[in-house]
C-alpha cells in the first residue's frame, strides 16, 4: 500500500518532461516562456534544428530570411532566363 502511495505521489509531480523530478520546486519552463531543458552529447548536426530556428527567431529576422530567400531564388531564375 505504501508503494501504491508513493507512485500516486511521483505521478502527480509529473510535468510532462520525463518521470523523474530531481527536486521539488525545480522549474523546466522560465519565467519568460523559454524552456530550461538542456539536450547534451548530441552531434552537431543532431543539434541543428531548422524548424525550432525559425520558430524561435524573432519576427523581424525571420522576415529578413524570408525575403533574402525570395530574392535569391528571384535573381537565379533570372540568371538563367537572361542565358
Amino acid at each position: 500500500m505504501a508503494i501504491l502511495r508513493k507512485i500516486k505521489d511521483l505521478e502527480s509531480k509529473e510535468l510532462g518532461f520525463g518521470t523523474r523530478v530531481i527536486e521539488p520546486n525545480q522549474r523546466l519552463m522560465n519565467r519568460d516562456g523559454s524552456s530550461n531543458v538542456r539536450r547534451k552529447g548530441l552531434t552537431i548536426l543532431e543539434s541543428i534544428s531548422f524548424y525550432h530556428s525559425l520558430i524561435s527567431m524573432s519576427w523581424t529576422r525571420f522576415n529578413i530570411l524570408v525575403l533574402s530567400f525570395y530574392l535569391v531564388v528571384n535573381t537565379m531564375f533570372a540568371g538563367i532566363y537572361i542565358l
